[in-house]
């Protein structure tokens, strides 16, 4: 699955990388191994919150995670995106 991204997204990825770090996330799960403020400025992001962001819907979101396209963590069943790689995804793929 090839994924084009218009101006419109290349707009997105700029306002995805100026969030706040402050978000609804900030309490899910430890801190991972390495440096706690990386993790603290690193927010993580639902599926419904990364297809807001990036103009698409919660079913394309799982679909690319499916087929391995989009970095993800798993936490039990949830699933979770790094915005720092989200970012960076977008970045390389468009």
């Amino acid at each position: 699955m090839n994924v084009r991204l218009s101006t419109k997204t290349s707009a997105t990825i700029t306002n995805l990388s100026a969030v706040s770090t402050h978000s609804s996330n900030d309490h899910v799960g430890a801190s991972p191994v390495g440096n706690s403020n990386e993790a603290e400025n690193d927010p993580l992001l639902t599926v419904e919150q990364l297809a807001a962001r990036i103009q698409c819907s919660p079913k394309t979101i799982y679909r690319m995670v499916k087929a391995g396209k989009i970095p993800y963590l798993r936490l039990g069943k949830l699933i979770r995106f790094r915005q720092s790689d989200v970012v960076e995804y977008l970045r390389r793929t468009s």
